[in-house]
């Protein structure tokens, strides 16, 4: 009996340790085919860049050995998915679809260019949509499978007690109010300490708010920002870089109106037009009413101010703030999110009075300040009779005709003039919609965010504009914008001056309303932790950068550019690159530093004189450029 008790407890341990060798077995060659699945994605990711680059090298290539590169590609990228989808391992797989997407996104870019080569359109326009379409067929597919990898209970991160250490605090089913006024320079607001009276009506509104002074744009012009702020990925990654009607973006991904309506807010947006036109920017998805030039008709809207370049207009914040006013008394007692944007700072400087003669008195120029005026480089003064001039490109009213002409110290001065007063100008019609606010009693329970795309070159550096879509620059007057977050549970002045990029707006909206974002993997914002917390800031550094296209117009610039930057609180590298026709080929990189503690506006270029200091910031930069590389 004893013999047979022996016999079955040894057999039992003999099935057990059977089993757990087959056990351990699986396990150890799921892990061995997971990490050879993972080396194949990541061999022809590289081999993707290869295909890419076989193209750019020679862009005159036939069109037999153009489609064998495309024929590759497409081969490759297809692959990956194919690859991705055995993954079972959930961690494995979504590092696998985060490295597919990652790599797909940032190659759009260069596909982009490549399109636009004059000799490859005209004759093989079919074979190079081709390319872009498997290319955003990828993108979208990996985006999706990770939304759903994210949505499943073992996906999802349950550690958010330990994420709110030094976030701001939580507003659960607050509203949102986000204002985005677009060429707002913060030097130019009294809450940031200008003396002079622009903005009191801001000022007092959100006096008890959190006022960030370290924020960083990704460009200097608006369409890239607002996908940017809307999607929390920077402009290589969205590749929504210029003024395309109908543009090729990733519609998988998930904006903040989509986010918000998912969670059963109530959206509106009520825009300027002009770069945020649906038809260029395709903002309206999550938005339950969206207001541009596609419904001004309907609503007897007037844009009939002309930005200056081409046929592209806007229409001013009196003509539609009391359209969004009326949208917002409507829909108080709901949940909701109210998107108001405006461009009243920007160019063409026309104040309407008493505005204009508050800030001109005793002021005078000959210059007619109804168009725009700008530049595309630095420029250095010149001087006539001991005057000092500077030349600036001037775009007829509505038309591509550009002109040369000479705007002097006093009208530099005198157009300083007229941007405060349209700044006034702004703020006078903004109080109706506070007010009206206040009286709703909202400030109890929603978020209100003001904010600006971007700044504005008022003669700094010999800039004026910003270069638009043709060539942007990286100046502190471009990209340092306001932002003030009033939030009911902060009943005094907070004044951060840690560095927030534009990106890190929308984390940081979700992370205050409690909403847990699915596509958290693809975002490179973060929801904000401020030292004012007891916490490590969120960003050690704020980065920009985007390409611009050439000008087919004769006297505006007519190359391919990129303009990158990195800072952190002390030092600041600035990046500029002039392509070749074809977009790759580089003919000339320049880099400029600043010292920001002690020459905060950027006047004194360090780079020769701080070499060390110069290639600590371009390993940096460089390391954030090789994401989409």
């Amino acid at each position: 009996m004893e013999m047979k008790r022996f016999f079955l407890k040894k057999r039992i341990l003999y099935i057990c340790f059977l089993l757990l060798s087959i056990f351990i077995g699986n396990k150890f060659f799921d892990y061995q085919k997971t990490a050879q699945h993972l080396q194949g994605i990541e061999k022809l990711l590289a081999l993707t860049s290869e295909d890419l680059n076989d193209i750019k090298s020679d862009p005159h290539k036939t069109k037999e050995s153009v489609r064998e590169a495309i024929d590759a590609y497409s081969q490759h990228i297809s692959d990956t998915l194919s690859i991705a989808q055995k993954i079972t391992n959930m961690e494995a797989s979504q590092e696998a679809f985060v490295a597919i997407f990652r790599k797909v996104a940032s190659q759009l870019g260069d596909i982009r260019m490549i399109q636009q080569n004059t000799e490859l359109t005209s004759s093989q326009s079919g074979i190079i949509e081709r390319i872009r379409d498997v290319n955003m067929y990828v993108q979208e597919q990996s985006v999706e499978r990770l939304t759903t990898l994210a949505q499943s209970d073992n996906a999802i991160d349950q550690s958010k007690e330990g994420k709110k250490i030094g976030a701001l605090p939580s507003c659960s089913d607050c509203n949102v109010i986000l204002i985005s006024l677009t060429t707002l320079r913060p030097d130019r607001m009294g809450i940031y300490g200008y003396q002079k009276q622009t903005t009191p009506h801001i000022d007092a509104f959100f006096k008890n708010s959190i006022i960030f002074r370290n924020t960083v744009a990704p460009t200097s012009w608006t369409t890239p920002n607002a996908l940017s702020l809307f999607t929390a990925v920077f402009p290589y990654r969205h590749n929504i870089i210029s003024r395309e009607i109908d543009p090729i973006y990733n519609r998988k991904i998930l904006t903040l109106a989509e986010m918000l309506k998912k969670n059963n807010y109530t959206t509106g947006a009520f825009t300027g037009g002009g770069d945020y036109n649906n038809k260029y920017s395709g903002l309206n998805r999550g938005f339950d009413f969206y207001l541009d030039e596609a419904n001004y008709k309907t609503f007897k809207i007037k844009a009939d101010i002309s930005i200056g370049t081409g046929p592209l207009f806007y229409s001013p914040l009196r003509e539609f703030l009391p359209l969004g006013t009326d949208w917002m008394e409507q829909n108080y007692k709901k949940k909701f999110f109210l998107f108001l944007q405006g461009y009243d700072p920007h160019c063409p400087l026309s104040p309407r009075e008493p505005f204009a003669q508050q800030f001109t008195k005793k002021m005078k120029s000959d210059v007619d300040f109804s168009v725009c005026h700008t530049t595309y480089d630095d420029t250095e003064p010149l001087y006539e009779n001991g005057k000092k001039y500077w030349e600036v490109m001037t775009t007829s009213d509505g038309t591509r005709s550009p002109f040369k002409m000479r705007l002097s110290q006093e009208d530099v001065d005198y157009m300083n003039a007229l941007y405060d007063a349209r700044v006034a100008e702004m703020d006078f019609y903004l109080n109706n919609f506070f007010e009206k606010l206040k009286s709703l009693g909202l400030e109890e329970k929603t978020v209100i965010v003001l904010m600006a795309d971007h700044g504005e070159m008022l003669g700094e550096h010999g800039r004026f504009m910003r270069g638009g879509t043709i060539r942007g620059n990286s100046y502190k007057q471009s990209l340092h914008f306001p932002l003030l977050i009033k939030h009911p549970k902060i009943t005094e002045p907070l004044i951060v001056e840690d560095i927030v990029n534009t990106v890190d707006i929308m984390p940081t909206l979700l992370s205050m309303l409690d909403i847990t974002d699915p596509q958290e993997d693809i975002r490179q914002g973060h929801s904000l932790h401020i030292s004012n917390f007891q916490s490590d800031p969120t960003n050690e550094y704020g980065f920009s950068g985007a390409k611009y296209e050439r000008s087919n117009v004769i006297g505006y610039f007519d190359f391919p550019t990129a303009s990158e930057s990195v800072q952190d609180k002390k030092w600041k590298l600035i990046k500029e690159t002039i392509f070749d026709n074809d977009g790759f080929s580089v003919e000339k990189i320049s880099y400029k530093l600043f010292d920001l503690e002690n020459d905060p506006n950027e006047n004194i270029n360090l780079y020769d004189a701080e070499r060390e200091e110069a290639e600590k910031l371009k390993v940096v930069l460089e390391k954030w450029l090789d994401q989409y590389r």
